[in-house]
Formats: C-alpha cells, sequence, structure tokens
C-alpha cells in the first residue's frame, strides 16, 4: 500500500510542475502584452503631446512668468509690458483684462482665491476647482488666439498688473515664507491645458535687493529678510532644474539690454526699437562701492548675508547652464 502511494506521488509530481510551468508561461506574455500596451498608449500620448507642442511654437499664445526673489526687477518688468501692449504687437490691455488670468495666481486668499493663495487660505481650499479654472481659462485664450491667427500673443501669468508681481515671496504677515509661486503646478495646468508655457529667471545683485526690500522699503528685518531670500533662491534653483525646457531666458537686473534681446524680440521689437524701448523705462544706478555694502549688511550680519551670495550664485549658474546646453 505505502509503495502504491509512493509511486502515485512519483507520478502526479511531474504533472503538477508542466501545469505550474504553463500557467507561468501564460502569466508573462499577458504580462508583456499589458507592458506593450502600456508602452503604445503612452507613446501615442507623448506624440500627441509632442504635436501639439509643435503647433503652439507657430501659433498659440505663449504663458509667460517672471521668476525672481521680491526687489529684483519685477516692476520693471511691469513697465516693459505695458510698452509692450500699447505699441500695437500682440496682445493688448484690454484683451488681458477682459480674462484676468493673473487673478487665477493671485497670491493674496481674501482678495483672490487662487492656486497661489491657496496655501494661505484660512479654511482648506478646494484645489480641483481652482486647477480647472485656471486649465479652462488658459485653453479659451488660446483657442481664441489661433482662430483670431493673433501673432506675437504673449500673456503674463504675473509681473503686470498691480498687485499681482506674485515674487518670491509674495505680501506681507505670518503666511509670508509659503507666499511663493509653485510653478511645478502651474506646468501641470499648462499641459492639461495643452498650451506653450515659459519663465523668465531676473536676478540682481543681492546687497541691492537686500537694500530694496529693508531700506528703501520696509518688508522686513535684516537678519530675518537674508534668510528668507537665501530660502526663496534655493526654491527658484530647485524649479529651474525641474522644469529645464521652459525656461526662456536669463535676465539680469544690473546688466543692460543687450544681454536680454530675446527678450524684446518675444514681445515683438527689432533690437534697435527694444534698446530704445528699454533706455525709456530703465532707470540704472550706480554699482554699490564697498563703503555702501557695508552699510547695507553690517561685519555682524555677514555670515548670513554670504550665504544669500552664494544662494543667488546657484541660481545665475543653474539659469546660465539651462540656456548654454541648448547651443
Amino acid at each position: 500500500m505505502v509503495n502504491t502511494m509512493k509511486r502515485s506521488q512519483k507520478n502526479i509530481c511531474p504533472f503538477v510542475w508542466i501545469v505550474l510551468i504553463c500557467f507561468l508561461s501564460l502569466l508573462g506574455v499577458v504580462f508583456r502584452i499589458n507592458i506593450c500596451m502600456g508602452k503604445i498608449v503612452k507613446d501615442s500620448s507623448t506624440n500627441t503631446q509632442q504635436e501639439r507642442n509643435s503647433q503652439l511654437d507657430r501659433d498659440g499664445a505663449t504663458f509667460l512668468f517672471l521668476m525672481g526673489v521680491e526687489g529684483s526687477g519685477h516692476h520693471l518688468y511691469n513697465e516693459l509690458f505695458h510698452q509692450h501692449m500699447e505699441s500695437g504687437n500682440g496682445l493688448d490691455k484690454k484683451f488681458l483684462e477682459e480674462y484676468n488670468l493673473h487673478t487665477k495666481f493671485h497670491p493674496d486668499p481674501v482678495k483672490h482665491p487662487s492656486l497661489y493663495s491657496s496655501t494661505c487660505s484660512e479654511e482648506p481650499p478646494n484645489g480641483i476647482e481652482l486647477f480647472n479654472e485656471v486649465v479652462d481659462l488658459m485653453k479659451t485664450i488660446d483657442d481664441r488666439v489661433r482662430s483670431e491667427e493673433i501673432d506675437g500673443a504673449v500673456v503674463p501669468i504675473n509681473g503686470v498688473f498691480s498687485g499681482h508681481m506674485n515674487s518670491y515671496p509674495s505680501l506681507l504677515g505670518n503666511c509670508r515664507p509659503l507666499q511663493y509661486p509653485d510653478v511645478d503646478l502651474t506646468y501641470r495646468a499648462c499641459e492639461k491645458a495643452g498650451v506653450d508655457c515659459r519663465h523668465i529667471m531676473v536676478h540682481r545683485d543681492p546687497y541691492e535687493i537686500i537694500k530694496s526690500t529693508t531700506m528703501n522699503r520696509k518688508f522686513g528685518l535684516k537678519h530675518r529678510q537674508i534668510k528668507l531670500m537665501s530660502t526663496m533662491l534655493d526654491v527658484m534653483n530647485t524649479q529651474m532644474i525641474s522644469h529645464p525646457d521652459n525656461l526662456f531666458a536669463c535676465w539680469s537686473y544690473n546688466n543692460g539690454p543687450e544681454s536680454i534681446l530675446d527678450i524684446g524680440e518675444l514681445l515683438g521689437w527689432d533690437n534697435d526699437k527694444f534698446m530704445k524701448v528699454y533706455a525709456k523705462i530703465f532707470r540704472p544706478s550706480k554699482p554699490l562701492t564697498d563703503e555702501e555694502r557695508t552699510e547695507v549688511i553690517s561685519p555682524e550680519l555677514q555670515p548670513f548675508m554670504d550665504s544669500m551670495i552664494k544662494a543667488a550664485a546657484r541660481v545665475e549658474a543653474t539659469c546660465d547652464s539651462i540656456i548654454e546646453s541648448r547651443e
């Protein structure tokens, strides 16, 4: 009886192994099919987006965001864009105010609940609703630009209308350290809307930034402002690294318009005209002397200032590196 059972087990074992091998083989085939199908769907989606982006580059609107810490040049950009709106190049002020896209990125949760103000809201925001509003509005603007065949249509996301500078950070108050733009969220909205979005990074002498924001304007105590600016610069650096393809230009506030002729071209001017426009609105200040720098930053605060200087240098180096990698 025992010998009979042993013989039966020996006969069953090969059968079990054969069934198991067949099952695993079938499972592998199904798994490979799923992978292939997923790749096909992904490739198809990528190709569609690439074709859409190619068309956008030729025909659609460009949604433009100015990235920079407060005191680095947002007001100059404001003046430059207003000259652009009055020049007859691209979109005029009436067109832009008809849609008021910039309010969807307003930093103040009381005035305009938006994607950028949500972190400082007292009540939890409806992120889906805010996000979809931006997506729908971007689509509407882009569709109109295409249907009316408006050349050189540039739509500012920030920095043009009063109270909508969206610098790093924005506004004052207890929530100030959190009041900076969420570029990742912005570009997800751009991607879903299928529109072309770019950013310009503006930088300035760190001493001039601290002078502008703590002496010319009282945004905060110097030692706190230095730390906050250092943090914001590191945030900007990370955002640039995360979105290299969307970087349009590096703008040094301390340099002349010769370094940003591509911005002038984007706004519809030839080089000569842009130089004249820039000269009309830009009031250059003399570089700070060593003595003036000491007046801005006392020796006791210099160790903290050195960190901000290094953070600013990283931002400038990252921006230049991304642009140079395309040449």
